[in-house]
């Protein structure tokens, strides 16, 4: 709403887009977590001659809520000749990648951009097309507005992408980081490698980002990176390293919280379960939080679920029909309390989105489906925000990457296989 005013005159243009105190304020006025973001054509029926431009689902508790994106026109590609897709976002900017799906398309490349969705404003990241795939997930988006208070303090921001491999003696996983940041320009590969005994699966359902570290979801495993001193390690997740005794498959998600806090949210047929990762010196361990057994929570909350009509029966309610005939999943947590729930009765049919208050035990249904009834990309916490996105530096000398082992992506290979 406030950038329509940059129109009116000279003066309100200055003070929207020169005044480095009015993001600062606004950025620490407006709620942390307000809103949850998931991106995704419309349904998965569309061919390579008639697109389907992305559509954004936004969940959020409070009422009209603005700053959220409708669109992304100003990115400046050809959206009907492309596809996005939202890879992360991390205190009000986002990191989405287009990808060209046409062969009459000029940019046949995939290009990262960093964005702010509540300006419209946009950059694309140099070195895209040597340094990301258009089948990349792995990659997070490290970014924490600068505090206008202190003195001889620099905006920036780092693109992070976890590169896993597996290592062939000893059956375990290893991985390295490529890391673009915006005050160099450049492309580098991490000097700090992580290698485990363990076999990882390395498809990443998710990255997060909170207070300098990274973190990405590998099914049964947190990696996290520290963006400031380079050190990487793993965690189980909670369940497993706590020895929780759960029954049937556990569905999960991550979230960060205001302060930063790595969140966990698991669904399983007994209930849901809320761990935080806590830690000093990059020593972490799992708390648990929060804890309901669906039993309790469909009997405060019957009426939400009425439009599961078999799991109310003459001998009472049955709440394993739930899990065992339905596909609940975690999505988000939202301002450390609201937990969203999607709830999928059949495979043909969309996403029943469901809100957890964990401060009041109540759930009630948001009205709210998902666009594609097949997606299950992942929702992330967005804070509307009207930061700029810090310049990035072009190297006087030399290109992007230095293009050698140890110093760039491009030589990632190398890296991997060497033991």
């Amino acid at each position: 709403m406030a950038t329509r005013f940059k129109v009116i005159s000279k003066t309100f243009n200055d003070i929207l887009t020169s005044n480095a105190m009015l993001p600062a304020m606004q950025a620490r006025l407006c709620p942390p977590c307000p809103a949850l973001i998931h991106m995704d054509v419309p349904d998965r029926h569309y061919n390579a001659y008639t697109r389907q431009i992305e559509a954004i689902d936004v969940l959020s508790s409070t009422p009209d809520i603005v700053g959220i994106p409708s669109g992304f026109d100003f990115l400046g590609c050809c959206l009907e000749n492309g596809m996005l897709s939202l890879l992360a976002s991390t205190n009000g900017l986002i990191c989405i990648l287009y990808t060209p799906v046409k062969r009459t398309s000029q940019l046949q490349v995939p290009t990262l951009f960093i964005a702010n969705p509540a300006t419209q404003m946009a950059q694309p990241i140099p070195g895209s097309a040597e340094h990301i795939t258009r089948f990349d997930t792995g990659i997070g988006l490290a970014f924490d507005p600068v505090d206008y208070g202190k003195e001889n303090t620099i905006s920036k921001f780092k693109i992070v992408k976890a590169v896993g491999s597996r290592i062939s003696q000893d059956n375990g996983t290893k991985f390295c980081f490529a890391i673009f940041s915006s005050d160099t320009g450049r492309w580098t590969m991490s000097s700090r490698t992580l290698s485990t005994g363990t076999k990882i699966n390395l498809v990443n359902k998710k990255v997060a980002y909170g207070s300098g570290i990274m973190y990405w979801d590998y099914q049964q495993f947190v990696l996290w990176f520290d963006t400031a001193t380079d050190v990487a390690s793993i965690i189980q997740m909670p369940w497993i390293l706590l020895g929780t005794k759960v029954k049937g498959p556990v569905r999960h998600d991550i979230d960060t919280s205001s302060n930063g806090t790595l969140i966990s949210t698991a669904v399983h047929k007994d209930g849901l379960a809320v761990y935080h990762l806590v830690g000093v010196n990059n020593h972490f361990y799992w708390v648990l939080k929060h804890e309901r057994r669906w039993i309790d929570i469909m009997k405060d909350n019957i009426a939400t679920f009425q439009f599961c009509h078999s799991m109310q029966l003459r001998s009472g309610l049955q709440p394993e029909r739930l899990t065992e005939r339905r596909l609940i999943r975690p999505i988000g947590v939202e301002d450390g309390r609201f937990v969203y729930i999607g709830v999928r009765q059949e495979w043909k049919t969309k996403d029943r989105i469901l809100c957890y208050n964990m401060d009041t035990g109540k759930t009630y249904d948001t009205g709210k489906e998902l666009g594609n009834r097949y997606s299950m990309k992942p929702f992330y916490v967005y804070r509307n925000s009207m930061a700029d996105i810090p310049p990035i530096f072009m190297p006087s000398q030399g290109g992007i990457c230095e293009g050698i082992a140890g110093g760039c992506i491009c030589a990632m290979y190398k890296m991997l296989f060497e033991v």
